[in-house]
């Protein structure tokens, strides 16, 4: 469902640009319609003489120009495309998963085992192992991936594991978790958010 949805507002979004590119386009011939035809002093006679001295050259012109832009607006809407894909793919991948796994890490830590404790299950750790083994290159920045993984995986383990739990401090997790994930996070979805709003 969510990829019919979004192929119908991929589809929507070329015809709009389409449909956008040719109202410029009859906007444009009936100004100069117009001007062509106007009848004031001297600005119609201008403009047909401007046309009748170098149509060839006018038309030239005007289908450069035309085609530059269109070129320009192909090659930025490609980037655009590009850049909303990757983010998706950040947030789909790895933001969004690792931060739903701490957010109940931190509410489970707080509930069994006291205000400033953050408790990992084992399969959550496994999970967000594989999340850094595979799409470790989505993080914002190496220097994020270094960060987290030596204080998540390596080094953020400060207190004894319960049952099949690693247990970490307020102190070790908490800034891992507002600065590489939640803070990351927010920013990519204000990001997808302005990529994909209509023009």
């Amino acid at each position: 469902m969510r990829n019919a949805v979004s192929r119908i507002r991929g589809t929507w979004g070329v015809a709009r640009n389409v449909l956008k590119d040719l109202f410029l386009v009859v906007v444009a011939g009936v100004a100069f319609y117009f001007l062509y035809n106007t009848t004031i002093p001297g600005l119609g006679k201008s403009v047909r003489s401007f046309v009748a001295y170098g149509t060839s050259e006018v038309l030239t012109l005007l289908a450069a120009i035309a085609v530059a832009l269109y070129a320009y607006k192909t090659v930025y809407e490609m980037m655009k495309d590009r850049r909303k894909a990757t983010v998706e793919k950040k947030l789909e991948k790895v933001y969004t998963p690792i931060y739903e796994i701490l957010l109940g890490a931190r509410e489970r830590g707080r509930t069994n085992h006291g205000p400033s404790t953050w408790a990992v299950r084992g399969e959550e750790m496994e999970r967000i192992k594989a999340i850094i083994r595979e799409y470790g290159h989505y993080f914002e920045s190496t220097e994020d991936l270094d960060s987290f993984r030596k204080t998540l995986l390596q080094k953020g383990r400060v207190l004894p594991r319960y049952g099949d739990s690693s247990l970490f401090e307020e102190d070790a997790m908490g800034p891992v978790f507002d600065e590489i994930i939640e803070r990351k996070k927010e920013e990519l979805t204000r990001q997808f958010r302005e990529l994909t709003k209509p023009p």
